[in-house]
């Protein structure tokens, strides 16, 4: 159980880490999930998660920039280029990555809610180097396991 103190935000620059060599993957990792940036994959101990496209999309904009406020039109003009739609369907999004997430259950706070200005990714993460063949490996093992809760994924 992470105390207060570790709790804190931790800004982390993902350009400048080592995890743009072409060998390893870009991957976070923040609680108990490894975000795979290149291969838009969130997977929780060895399972992977469903998470729809857009809210995918909003999840790496809100890790890329941890601890900032990322603002509602940063997150439409992301996840919906030359598309006018709804501050509603941002909302949406966010429910669903926050239920994904278990965001707000036990200790577990990752999405912070900036009234009227936008959304702050809140949990201390780490970036990780995995070796692209150590996570097809880890894919491989997990299909072989029936599915037990219809949230693994078959890649």
């Amino acid at each position: 159980m992470p105390s207060a103190a570790s709790r804190h935000v931790s800004v982390i620059r993902l350009e400048e880490t080592a995890l743009f060599d072409s060998s390893v993957d870009r991957v976070v990792s923040f609680g108990t999930f490894h975000l795979y940036l290149d291969r838009r994959l969130l997977i929780e101990g060895e399972r992977p998660l469903r998470v729809g496209s857009r809210a995918m999309e909003m999840l790496i904009a809100l890790v890329e920039r941890a601890g900032e406020l990322v603002s509602k039109d940063e997150l439409m003009t992301r996840v919906w280029p030359n598309t006018t739609v709804e501050e509603s369907n941002i909302k949406v999004h966010i429910s669903a990555l926050r239920r994904t997430l278990a965001d707000g259950q036990d200790v577990n706070r990752y999405i912070l809610t900036v009234p009227g200005r936008g959304y702050r990714f809140v949990a201390m993460i780490s970036p990780v180097e995995v070796a692209r063949a150590t996570w097809a490996s880890r894919t491989r093992s997990a299909q072989r396991r029936e599915p037990s809760d219809g949230q693994r994924l078959s890649p």
